[in-house]
């Protein structure tokens, strides 16, 4: 697993369209490696960032199981 510094949560922009039925409430995390300071941004459920209370600012776990991606928060 990979540590990444949070260093941007925003809502997803869906255009006049609107969000897809099958969106759920996504927003777009933006990443910092703390391994080489490359910059990723992923979609992740909201709900999920709130239930595991991850903020801009937090260091956290990235892990990867095939095509689902898991954040954790890491403990300090």
């Amino acid at each position: 697993m990979d540590e990444y510094e949070v260093i941007r949560i925003d809502e997803m922009d869906f255009g006049c369209e609107g969000r897809p039925d099958n969106e759920g409430g996504k927003v777009l995390v933006k990443l910092k490696s703390l391994k080489d300071g490359s910059i990723d941004a992923i979609p992740y459920l909201d709900k999920e960032l709130y239930a595991k209370n991850i903020n801009e600012g937090d260091v956290v776990l990235l892990e990867e199981k095939g095509k689902s991606i898991t954040l954790n928060k890491k403990e300090q």
